[in-house]
């Protein structure tokens, strides 16, 4: 059997459905190409955890048969704390940030999280991180997707990259997936948190395999 490798934040764990394990989008395309799942995406991660994460099974196991990945908001962080890192949001999603940095983190929503310069230097940093492992993973003849859940790369036309169809719309705002959701007049599970149902899930796993399919990617 196959195995498929995915890895984001809550939209790929499936956070708030009834099953994950059938109904995330990381199922949808599992079963439909008859592979095994591998989930490492996580409730509220960074982009960092995820890239490590990913890098680290890379390393540890052989190599899957396709590799997904929705990347997150640009702007989350990690932060150590007693032997382990903290995943940094501004909703505290997946985990509460340690007593010892309540003080620090209300500073880094209030003035961090907003800041539009901020938010634009960490945009060109994960656009040129994220190639550097689309192009690892093409050096290792592992076929890939990735797309972006909440964010496209706000990246002038002149520094756009080319992703050789591995990545979905990554430079459309309106091809995230969060914002395909709200087009496509999905409600959100729990208001304000950006989690949607089984059928949005679905529905994007169509979409991409749709574009995957066409392109050979899968």
């Amino acid at each position: 059997m196959r195995t498929f490798l995915f890895n984001g934040d809550s939209n790929i764990a499936g956070c708030e459905l009834a099953n994950p394990d059938v109904e995330s989008m990381a199922a949808v395309i599992s079963e439909r190409h008859g592979a095994r799942c591998v989930n490492l995406a996580k409730d509220g991660a960074s982009n960092d955890r995820i890239y490590d994460t990913t890098l680290e099974y890379l390393r540890d196991n052989p190599a899957p048969d396709f590799v997904m990945i929705g990347w997150t908001e640009h702007g989350r962080e990690q932060w150590y704390h007693d032997g382990r890192m903290y995943e940094i949001n501004d909703l505290e999603v997946g985990e509460r940030v340690p007593e010892q940095y309540r003080r620090r983190h209300q500073f880094w929503k209030m003035h961090i999280k907003h800041d539009t310069d901020w938010h634009r230097v960490m945009g060109v940093y994960w656009h040129n991180k994220v190639f550097n492992l689309h192009n690892m993973l093409a050096d290792r003849n592992i076929p890939h997707y990735f797309f972006n859940a909440f964010f496209c790369f706000n990246t002038p036309e002149e520094q756009h990259l080319d992703w050789k169809n591995c990545f979905y719309r990554p430079y459309w705002q309106n091809c995230t997936y969060v914002s395909w959701c709200r087009e496509n007049n999905f409600q959100e599970i729990t208001p304000g948190w950006c989690h949607y149902p089984a059928d949005a899930h679905r529905g994007w796993a169509e979409q991409l395999m749709s574009v995957m399919e066409q392109d050979r990617i899968i």
